[in-house]
């Protein structure tokens, strides 16, 4: 066919395409892996590069593997279920890195490489379910169709048996399941299921099915671990924690500081962290609501002590640019720590956070958050220096 090509692939691109050449121009082709040879059909075109999707494989990879999931190439959440679990854990470490050198211009910063997960399935202790008439699933390829499901192999096990029970999930239009550590499944719009308490390296935090939360309990707690290590020789004396969501950073941090501030724009998500606050008892700890851009700025220029400490982490989307240019110019702050699951968005704001030469990226740790998907998150380290 005319619109057909055969080619070997040579490397893999972020979102788990394969990269071909033909006739000197770029193709980033849909099921092709590294080593193959395959016939894929173009699917668009622009100047620069094309897209294809892989109609027959010539020669596979000895990496490629058999999906264990029936929606896989027709939901939208995995990309990398045909992948050797290892290898995908290589090309996303690969991936930060490029996107770093290529987005950002950073070469010269200690990379830590990547976490595995300890599970590659069965790791999700939240999901998100949306409506259709046929019943609840997730967003097609298209991202407009809703395939539905009977479960999600992603999930735990205790999410799998809810989605089973139509009585456990009513029926609203988009519904949100989190589990917590003894396998009791919690539903937005649940009597009842407001909050609920979950535990993260020995301490009960609290939760709800309508704020933010981490979805591998596993990975969470070694992000948390690290950020102890690279802080181990810091002087300390306040932690922002900006974007807090529930509190999950700071108040797990809180012995390494002599005060803590978190500052979200969720309402529900402060409750939360106002919530664990008191039922653990901490007295070192304070939690603010507001926008990040009215907020932000006065609340640090009031709390802040003579040496502090930054830790953000934004939504995939990342900071606004007038945000990343505040937290450029800030005073009486040794360090700063991003927590992204977008490294292209990382990249992005690390070279307006360091364009003015005050911080310099340091480290980069990658952790595989979230397997046989194409994202990977990471924590940038950002040190300062004197102007």
């Amino acid at each position: 066919m005319k619109n057909n090509y055969e080619a070997e692939i040579c490397g893999m691109a972020y979102g788990g395409m394969g990269i071909a050449r033909v006739d000197g121009k770029v193709y980033f082709v849909e099921g092709a892996l590294p080593e193959e040879k395959v016939v894929f059909t173009k699917t668009s075109e622009r100047k620069k590069f094309g897209l294809g999707r892989v109609v027959e494989i010539l020669t596979p990879s000895s990496s490629r593997r058999e999906p264990v999931c029936p929606y896989y190439n027709k939901c939208g959440g995995c990309q990398y279920q045909h992948l050797d679990y290892e290898k995908e854990v290589y090309y996303k470490a690969e991936q930060v890195k490029e996107n770093l050198g290529r987005i950002g211009s950073f070469r010269e910063y200690g990379f830590d490489g990547i976490m595995p997960s300890p599970l590659y399935y069965g790791y999700r202790s939240s999901i998100t379910l949306h409506m259709s008439e046929a019943g609840y699933g997730y967003f097609s390829l298209d991202n407009k169709t809703i395939i539905t499901i009977e479960q999600c192999p992603l999930a735990e096990d205790a999410i799998n048996r809810a989605i089973k029970d139509p009585d456990a999930l009513g029926a609203k239009r988009d519904i949100t399941l989190k589990s917590d550590h003894k396998g009791n499944v919690w539903i937005n719009g649940h009597p009842g299921h407001r909050f609920f308490k979950d535990s993260y390296l020995g301490t009960e935090l609290t939760f709800s099915p309508k704020a933010f939360s981490q979805a591998n309990r596993q990975v969470a707690g070694g992000m948390v671990k690290k950020v102890r290590e690279l802080m181990q020789n810091e002087k300390r004396e306040t932690l922002f924690d900006l974007y807090c969501g529930t509190g999950f950073f700071g108040i797990l941090l809180r012995d390494m500081f002599e005060s803590v501030v978190g500052i979200d724009e969720s309402r529900i998500a402060i409750d939360c962290a106002k919530a664990a606050r008191k039922g653990l008892g901490i007295d070192n700890a304070r939690f603010y609501c507001g926008e990040a851009e009215e907020i932000y700025a006065p609340c640090y220029e009031r709390l802040h002590g003579k040496k502090n400490t930054i830790i953000i982490d934004p939504p995939r989307s990342g900071i606004s640019k007038k945000i990343a240019m505040w937290l450029s110019g800030l005073k009486h702050a040794g360090s700063l720590y991003y927590v992204s699951c977008d490294s292209a968005i990382l990249a992005r704001d690390a070279r307006i956070l360091t364009q003015n030469g005050h911080w310099r990226l340091m480290n980069v740790s990658s952790f595989d958050m979230f397997p046989r998907t194409k994202h990977a998150e990471s924590i940038a380290l950002f040190k300062r220096f004197p102007d």
